[in-house]
């Protein structure tokens, strides 16, 4: 099979194999399954987790708040019972009572003050009574005196929805805050946080929210959000019917309930449960367990949802699973596919115009070598034919016979050259090296080139000094190489032109130098005249084979040299060879 077309089968069916090798992989179903798998596995992971995660909880009961619910579905709990209904007293406030009252109402504490003590003095003083006068002497500068007034023994009950203690709690922290003893006021705080000051359920939320307005963040942040959890979940208790079945329950604003019995339940406020999340998350059977909001968005396998959390469970491969490893497989066969067939079709493109280009060369070869052969032939056949049969007078059979030897050398420089470049291209030919000094090869080249001089009619200036060196070249080799440049300077200069040969050592280089007169050469086409059967379009018309330079290039690279055309001013071309000095070029 040619080579083009071996090519150009493996670029069409190494990537349908590859390709083929990808939809195995990746549509076989073999990733899906793999996923189903690694998806299945997770949830088990998180399940375990969760379940040992409420184990933990649960034995922690000691140290958190329990809601117990009654057979009316009251919560009972750490919470003040609200005053029983009918509990004021059947009296008729004074005069006085009710005088203080309106003005402390009004925000006239001072004016209010006289009236709250006349009836307080009289001894019927009603809760109400009690907190209007310590407001009215906290208006009228006398803190101290309006907490002796609440520390005095609890008074007449008056039928207020909420207890005496709340109500006097609440005031006091005012107090104690306007006074400057914020510690005090805190540490009653934390009392009431701690359920050592017992309030209403329906009273502690708005107890927390004056607190924090008047002193604000709690000594005991930890505390607070117990205390608040407790009471929202006890809220959520009293006010939605909780089914059995359901064993978490999250609280409005983070934390959970965890039923313990049908009716009781463990409040687990989010600071707890994230400290005892250490018995959930971590690495273990080959995933590890987050939380989502540390797991990296996309790489998570599965997600579990934690009541009261305020983030979910989420397994983590450690490391890369089985399916991406696949699926990465699979990616990876179809881009390798793709790239080698762009790099086959590259490569099958680059090696048809090599042929085509080998092709026209073995044309332009034959039309020229035989376009060459041809001339002198024709003359050496119509001048021997002439001889033999003795139609040339005897005076000029001398110069028909300097002809047959002119033609003959013609023919065999051609075909010399041919054989030399050919040899030189495959790299067989064998230098046969000799040291000889730099003017020597200069003359045989001169003398090789005499005839195209002679031929052309122009003059010759050479200019190399007896100091050259010597060097150790193949020196027909190199001499065929210089005669080529003269003669092409000869081919293409005008008649009367003067060609110029110069020959000197330059950074320890021998440099030899062919400069015409001629129309010179542009530089789109000065690479391209030293290969192979390539001339100047310009000069298409003149005869030659296009082997010169490429024979010239072939002879002084095989040297270790360089060549180098440049400009001639004001016109012409000047060829520039350098070759090494030393015995090993």
């Amino acid at each position: 099979m040619p080579r083009p077309a071996a090519l150009l089968a493996a670029t069409l069916v190494v990537p349908a194999l590859l390709v083929g090798a990808w939809a195995w992989i990746g549509l076989g179903g073999r990733i899906e399954r793999l996923e189903q798998d690694e998806q299945r596995r997770a949830t088990e992971v998180l399940t375990e987790r969760h379940a040992l995660l409420v184990t933990k909880l649960r034995a922690e009961q000691d140290h958190m708040t329990v809601l117990s619910l009654d057979e009316r579905g009251r919560v009972l709990g750490p919470f003040a019972e609200d005053p029983p209904a009918g509990a004021a007293v059947g009296f008729e406030r004074s005069a006085a009572a009710r005088i203080g009252l309106e003005l402390e109402a009004r925000g006239q504490g001072v004016e209010a003050l006289p009236f709250l003590e006349a009836a307080a003095m009289a001894g019927t003083e009603d809760a109400t009574q009690r907190l209007a006068r310590a407001r009215a002497l906290l208006a009228a500068g006398r803190g101290e005196a309006a907490l002796t007034a609440l520390e005095d023994p609890t008074p007449l009950p008056d039928g207020d929805p909420l207890p005496w203690a709340t109500r006097r709690l609440w005031l006091e922290i005012h107090v104690l805050a306007e006074l400057g003893r914020t510690s005090e006021a805190q540490g009653l705080r934390t009392r009431a946080h701690c359920f050592d000051l017992r309030l209403p359920l329906r009273a502690a939320e708005a107890f927390e929210l004056v607190c924090a307005a008047q002193l604000g963040p709690a000594r005991a942040p930890i505390d607070k959000e117990r205390f608040l959890t407790t009471v929202r979940g006890a809220t959520l208790l009293e006010a939605v019917p909780i089914p059995t079945e359901r064993q978490l329950v999250e609280v409005p604003g983070g934390g959970l309930l965890l039923r313990l019995a049908q009716d009781r339940f463990l409040v687990v406020p989010q600071g707890v449960l994230r400290a005892q999340l250490r018995y959930a998350v971590g690495p273990g059977d080959g995933w590890e367990v987050r939380t989502s909001d540390e797991a990296s968005g996309g790489d998570d396998a599965a997600r579990l949802a934690v009541p009261g959390l305020g983030a979910d469970l989420v397994a983590v491969p450690d490391g890369t699973p089985e399916s991406a490893l696949l699926s990465g497989l699979g990616r990876g066969l179809l881009w390798l596919a793709l790239l080698v067939f762009g790099a086959g079709n590259l490569l099958v493109w680059r090696t048809l115009r090599r042929e085509e280009r080998l092709a026209r060369l073995r044309s332009d070869f034959v039309d020229l070598v035989s376009h060459e052969l041809r001339t002198p032939l024709t003359a050496l056949s119509l001048k021997a034919e002439m001889l033999a049969h003795g139609e040339v007078p005897p005076a000029k059979v001398p110069e028909y016979q300097l002809g047959l030897l002119a033609e003959v050398r013609r023919l065999s420089g051609l075909v010399a050259s041919v054989l030399d470049f050919a040899r030189l291209e495959k790299g067989r030919a064998r230098l046969e090296r000799r040291r000889v000094a730099a003017r020597s090869l200069v003359a045989e080249g001169l003398r090789e080139a005499r005839p195209a001089l002679e031929l052309g009619g122009q003059r010759l200036e050479v200019d190399a000094p007896r100091e050259l060196p010597e060097v150790e070249v193949d020196v027909e080799l190199l001499a065929r190489a210089l005669c080529n440049l003269i003669e092409n300077a000869a081919k293409y200069a005008p008649a009367g032109s003067t060609i110029r040969v110069t020959a000197g050592v330059v950074d320890g280089r021998l440099r030899l130098a062919v400069a015409d007169e001629g129309p010179g050469i542009p530089r789109a086409e000065r690479d391209r005249i030293f290969e192979p059967f390539a001339r100047g379009r310009a000069h298409a018309a003149i005869p030659g084979t296009g082997l010169g330079l490429a024979l010239v290039r072939q002879a002084v690279e095989a040297h270790g040299g360089t060549i180098a055309v440049e400009d001639r001013l004001p016109h012409g071309a000047r060829f520039v060879v350098e070759l090494p000095t030393g015995a090993a070029a």
